[in-house]
């Protein structure tokens, strides 16, 4: 559901995920706290943990097609050790 809304630009909300759609920028928001942001107009995307490398914050990442893994309490992304707390561009 969330993916398909994002794909189709349309808002939703599920029990803890919400899409929001604002002008040409879509947000994915668990919890409250925004962990996916896609820029329509130039096509970049930035993902965050939001200070949450829990399961459930990868698997919503990783629904969106942003492979976060996780390896000894240490996410990782595109093999590469990353933060909990900072933004990335999608690459």
């Amino acid at each position: 559901m969330m993916r398909d809304a994002v794909a189709s630009r349309t808002e939703c909300s599920t029990h803890n995920t919400i899409v929001v759609v604002a002008c040409d920028v879509i947000f994915v928001k668990l919890h409250s706290h925004t962990i996916y942001v896609h820029y329509c107009n130039d096509g970049k995307t930035y993902f965050s943990l939001a200070g949450f490398n829990t399961r459930l914050t990868r698997s919503r990442l990783n629904a969106l097609g942003i492979k976060v893994v996780c390896k000894k309490g240490v996410p990782y992304y595109n093999g590469e050790a990353i933060s909990s707390d900072k933004v990335y561009e999608v690459k």
